[in-house]
Protein backbone atom coordinates (compact mmCIF):
# COMPACT_ATOMS: atom_id res chain seq x y z
CA UNK A 1 0.00 0.00 0.00
CA UNK A 2 2.51 2.29 0.70
CA UNK A 3 4.63 1.90 -2.42
CA UNK A 4 1.31 2.91 -4.24
CA UNK A 5 0.37 5.50 -2.93
CA UNK A 6 4.16 7.11 -2.93
CA UNK A 7 4.28 6.11 -6.62
CA UNK A 8 1.16 8.75 -7.14
CA UNK A 9 2.37 11.46 -5.46
CA UNK A 10 5.06 12.53 -2.94
CA UNK A 11 4.97 12.37 0.59
CA UNK A 12 5.99 13.41 4.16
CA UNK A 13 6.70 10.15 6.20
CA UNK A 14 7.07 9.49 9.38
CA UNK A 15 8.72 5.89 10.22
CA UNK A 16 6.84 5.27 13.97
CA UNK A 17 7.38 2.42 16.75
CA UNK A 18 4.70 2.62 19.22
CA UNK A 19 6.25 1.91 22.31
CA UNK A 20 9.47 4.61 21.15
CA UNK A 21 8.85 7.00 24.00
CA UNK A 22 10.09 9.76 21.23
CA UNK A 23 7.62 8.64 19.11
CA UNK A 24 4.93 9.03 21.67
CA UNK A 25 5.51 12.34 22.51
CA UNK A 26 5.13 13.53 18.85
CA UNK A 27 2.51 12.19 18.06
CA UNK A 28 -0.29 14.72 19.47
CA UNK A 29 1.96 17.07 16.81
CA UNK A 30 1.79 14.91 14.30
CA UNK A 31 -1.68 14.54 14.17
CA UNK A 32 -2.22 18.16 14.03
CA UNK A 33 -0.09 18.46 11.50
CA UNK A 34 -2.56 15.57 9.42
CA UNK A 35 -5.43 17.61 10.48
CA UNK A 36 -3.96 21.43 9.30
CA UNK A 37 -2.44 20.01 6.00
CA UNK A 38 -5.94 18.31 5.16
CA UNK A 39 -7.66 20.94 3.51
CA UNK A 40 -4.47 22.57 2.10
CA UNK A 41 -3.44 23.01 -1.62
CA UNK A 42 -0.17 21.15 -1.16
CA UNK A 43 -0.19 17.83 -3.97
CA UNK A 44 1.29 15.32 -1.22
CA UNK A 45 0.66 12.76 1.21
CA UNK A 46 1.03 12.45 5.07
CA UNK A 47 2.01 8.95 5.78
CA UNK A 48 2.61 7.46 9.08
CA UNK A 49 4.68 3.75 8.95
CA UNK A 50 5.27 1.11 11.59
CA UNK A 51 7.99 -0.30 12.16
CA UNK A 52 6.91 -3.71 11.72
CA UNK A 53 5.79 -2.73 8.10
CA UNK A 54 8.88 -1.23 7.18
CA UNK A 55 9.94 -4.88 5.78
CA UNK A 56 7.12 -4.56 3.44
CA UNK A 57 8.05 -1.70 1.74
CA UNK A 58 9.58 -2.03 -1.53
CA UNK A 59 10.77 1.71 -2.16
CA UNK A 60 14.30 2.58 -1.33
CA UNK A 61 13.07 4.78 1.67
CA UNK A 62 12.81 2.41 3.90
CA UNK A 63 16.31 0.76 3.59
CA UNK A 64 17.84 3.39 5.75
CA UNK A 65 15.63 3.61 8.67
CA UNK A 66 18.00 3.12 11.56
CA UNK A 67 15.83 4.77 14.66
CA UNK A 68 12.40 6.22 15.53
CA UNK A 69 10.74 8.14 14.52
CA UNK A 70 12.20 8.94 11.48
CA UNK A 71 10.41 11.61 9.45
CA UNK A 72 11.44 12.31 5.56
CA UNK A 73 10.35 13.64 2.67
CA UNK A 74 9.40 11.00 0.48
CA UNK A 75 9.23 11.67 -3.72
CA UNK A 76 7.33 10.31 -6.47
CA UNK A 77 8.84 6.85 -6.94
CA UNK A 78 9.66 6.55 -3.06
CA UNK A 79 13.28 7.87 -3.73
CA UNK A 80 14.19 9.80 -0.11
CA UNK A 81 14.21 13.36 -0.80
CA UNK A 82 14.94 15.17 2.19
CA UNK A 83 15.21 14.09 5.80
CA UNK A 84 13.90 16.28 8.50
CA UNK A 85 16.06 17.00 11.13
CA UNK A 86 14.00 20.02 12.67
CA UNK A 87 11.79 20.95 15.89
CA UNK A 88 9.30 18.07 16.09
CA UNK A 89 6.32 20.66 16.65
CA UNK A 90 3.45 21.09 14.07
CA UNK A 91 4.67 24.48 13.10
CA UNK A 92 7.98 23.32 12.14
CA UNK A 93 7.10 20.32 10.36
CA UNK A 94 4.43 22.03 8.42
CA UNK A 95 6.82 24.67 7.27
CA UNK A 96 9.48 21.67 6.36
CA UNK A 97 6.63 20.74 3.88
CA UNK A 98 5.15 23.25 2.92
CA UNK A 99 9.07 24.47 1.53
CA UNK A 100 9.56 20.67 -0.11
CA UNK A 101 6.08 20.33 -1.75
CA UNK A 102 5.28 22.12 -4.50
CA UNK A 103 1.28 23.56 -4.35
CA UNK A 104 -0.98 21.93 -6.81
CA UNK A 105 -2.26 24.36 -9.33
CA UNK A 106 -1.02 26.45 -11.89
CA UNK A 107 1.91 28.66 -10.30
CA UNK A 108 4.38 27.05 -12.41
CA UNK A 109 2.40 28.22 -15.62
CA UNK A 110 2.56 31.90 -14.61
CA UNK A 111 6.40 32.06 -13.88
CA UNK A 112 6.85 29.79 -17.42
CA UNK A 113 4.63 33.08 -18.66
CA UNK A 114 6.93 35.57 -17.39
CA UNK A 115 10.01 34.25 -18.27
CA UNK A 116 8.76 33.75 -22.29
CA UNK A 117 7.75 37.66 -22.21
CA UNK A 118 11.16 38.73 -20.42
CA UNK A 119 12.71 36.57 -23.26
CA UNK A 120 10.76 38.02 -26.06
CA UNK A 121 12.04 41.39 -25.09
CA UNK A 122 15.34 40.71 -25.22
CA UNK A 123 15.26 39.30 -28.78
CA UNK A 124 13.30 42.82 -29.82
CA UNK A 125 16.48 44.65 -28.19
CA UNK A 126 18.75 42.39 -29.69
CA UNK A 127 16.78 43.13 -33.55
CA UNK A 128 15.94 46.58 -33.24
CA UNK A 129 18.61 48.17 -30.48
CA UNK A 130 15.53 49.76 -29.02
CA UNK A 131 13.35 49.01 -25.94
CA UNK A 132 9.73 48.94 -26.60
CA UNK A 133 8.09 50.43 -23.99
CA UNK A 134 4.77 49.92 -22.57
CA UNK A 135 4.13 53.34 -21.08
CA UNK A 136 4.71 56.01 -22.87
CA UNK A 137 6.03 59.34 -21.33
CA UNK A 138 3.87 62.53 -21.38
CA UNK A 139 4.92 65.91 -21.39
CA UNK A 140 4.31 68.82 -19.11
Amino acid sequence: MFDSMVSEKPAFVKFYHPECGHCRSMAPEWDALKDELNGSTLDANVIEVHADAISDIKSNCARNIEGFPTLMMVGKGGETTTAYNGERTRKHLADFMKKNVPKSGGRKSRRRRRKRKTRTRRKHVRKTGKRKNKRRKTRK
